[in-house]
């Protein structure tokens, strides 16, 4: 559900010429505790949050 989410808002927004990531990160708090709840905090989100921070940080180093 929150894929689906992520996806109709990142082509929603490509349609008005803003990046899709502005659409992904706009799921993010809309699905998550600070939005409707979906995803609630959890010890494995928090986990996966880590991790995906991480690999962010690689690939901008290997840059």
């Amino acid at each position: 559900m929150v894929i689906t989410v992520a996806v109709l808002l990142g082509l929603g927004l490509m349609r008005i010429k803003q990046p899709p990531l502005v659409g992904f990160i706009l799921a993010g708090v809309i699905m998550g505790p600070t939005g409707f709840g979906f995803i609630a905090t959890s010890d494995n989100v928090t986990a996966l949050a880590e991790m995906g921070v991480l690999v962010l940080l690689f690939f901008i180093g290997t840059e």
